[in-house]
């Protein structure tokens, strides 16, 4: 990985707009489809990475025409192709391109033309109110009454556009709980054990199943996907233990088996934590803060950003499909698009290209909730996941795709939902994760039940719904 000229390629991202760095990547990807077909139209010979996935000559040659363009940049590239970089080296890169030279490749050796070329900008995030959109705490050092003092449960949030995603992903959770979600609520609802207690709410960066705020004691279930989310649970945990909050956990077993020994336990808990209070009260200003202004401690249980879960989030995106010659592209702010027979335009300028482009999402006359899965990474979470929308819907109409291609069609609005219950890396979603964003939608990770988040010391995606 190499830069050009320190000093030239800090003064060409301080100036450049984003359409103008993804004209770059635009370039990138129809060079990288170039590659592919040439290979495509040959017999193909498939070699076996030490992780025993597949690996063509495609792959190469596509990661060597992005890398030629993407230096241009000043950028460092994060390619699945590239070669390794170390973990405290990537987390302190300020912008980078994060790139599947070539997603699909089953499909690729397979011949169905469902392989994609993937191409994100990552942007980092926050770490404090100043710098740019997240979500943080409003620390509120000063006790009322006899509580003691705490980090005020409030948070702003300097992107409403995220938020409110957030919030819509919230609401939809709280409409289709699981039954042990249900039983719990009986349970915690209508001030049951003299506190009040919330469902489905946003603290940090995650949604919380059930959290008390003025006990700061949040309850979680754990339902069978948790088995193999244990690291990612830990660190949720530790993130929301150093915000001044007690988690317990309880599996959906446990829940649904003995209620009263549940109730018992939280009921237990309650009692022995301390009530928090805040100079202004929560639970009467449930909609802001006002004009209430704090600075934020830093570091990483505050302000910094839990390296662990993730140090940036895309903000522009190209997937290009080399077969069908589509190209789907978006930044932030900008919106997301789809062309068709892309190159025959003779552009590779982004807004030239989207006024051309069809913005997405797409109008839609089929009304029937469709789920797009993968073709190749069937599981029983997915298989759960459909039931819930069949009990909602009634009729359910199910697709099957290969590569981020899946992200697309809910983007475009040809899909409702794309559950993603199996293993996936960053680069293969942060391209379609970004133009799902510009089309009103949004990848949640389920472990943090919250956008996901990239550049994690593990480059390996938790399981994720895109809706």
């Amino acid at each position: 990985m190499r830069w050009i000229g320190q000093h030239h390629a800090a003064t060409f991202v301080a100036v450049t707009a984003l359409p103008e760095l993804l004209d770059h990547a635009i370039v990138a990807a129809f060079a990288a489809g170039r590659e592919i077909l040439d290979v495509y139209s040959r017999p193909i010979t498939v070699d076996l990475k030490d992780d025993r996935s597949p690996l063509t000559e495609a792959d190469r040659r596509a990661h060597t025409a992005i890398s030629a363009e993407l230096e241009k940049t000043g950028l460092p590239v994060l390619s699945e192709e590239g070669k390794t970089t170390a973990v405290e080296d990537r987390q302190g890169w300020d912008r980078y391109w994060l790139v599947d030279p070539l997603d699909g490749t089953k499909e690729f050796i397979k011949r169905n033309g469902e392989f994609t070329v993937n191409i994100a900008l990552m942007h980092p995030l926050p770490a404090s109110p100043g710098g740019g959109g997240g979500m943080h705490p409003i620390p509120d050092p000063s006790p009322v009454g006899k509580g003691m003092p705490s980090a005020d449960a409030r948070y702003t949030v300097l992107d409403a556009r995220k938020y409110g995603r957030l919030k819509e992903f919230a609401r939809d959770m709280r409409k289709e709980p699981t039954a042990a979600e249900a039983a719990m609520w009986r349970m915690l609802r209508h001030d049951n054990l003299e506190v009040r207690f919330r469902r489905q709410h946003i603290l940090d960066e995650f949604i919380v199943d059930f959290v008390c705020l003025k006990k700061r004691l949040v309850v979680e279930i754990d339902g069978d996907v948790h088995k193999e989310t244990v690291e990612a649970d830990a660190l949720r945990t530790e993130r929301l233990e150093t915000l001044g909050f007690r988690v317990m956990r309880f599996t959906n077993h446990e829940v649904l088996a003995d209620e009263a020994k549940v109730f018992d336990c939280i009921r237990d808990e309650v009692a022995k934590r301390p009530t928090f209070t805040a100079s202004m009260d929560y639970e009467q200003f449930p909609n802001g803060v006002g004009d209430l202004h704090s600075s934020l401690p830093t570091g990483e249980g505050w302000g910094g950003v839990v390296t662990a879960l993730g140090t940036h989030s895309p903000i522009a995106g190209v997937l290009y499909v080399p077969v069908s010659d589509t190209l789907y592209f978006a930044w932030n702010g900008g919106g997301s698009y789809r062309i068709a027979q892309a190159k025959t335009f003779n552009t590779t300028s982004a807004y030239e290209l989207a006024a051309r482009a069809e913005r997405l999402p797409m109008p839609r006359t089929d009304k029937t909730f469709t789920i797009v899965a993968s073709r190749s990474h069937a599981s029983l979470d997915t298989d759960a996941y459909i039931a819930r929308k069949e009990q909602e819907h009634g009729t359910v109409k199910l697709t099957s795709m290969g590569s981020a291609l899946k992200i697309c069609l809910v983007a475009e609005g040809t899909a409702d939902a794309y559950p993603r219950y199996a293993p996936t890396m960053e680069w293969d979603t942060a391209a379609g994760h970004a133009i799902a964003n510009e089309a009103g939608n949004q990848l949640i990770d389920v472990t943090t039940n919250a956008p996901m988040r990239y550049n994690k010391a593990s480059l390996v995606n938790n399981w994720f719904i895109v809706q």
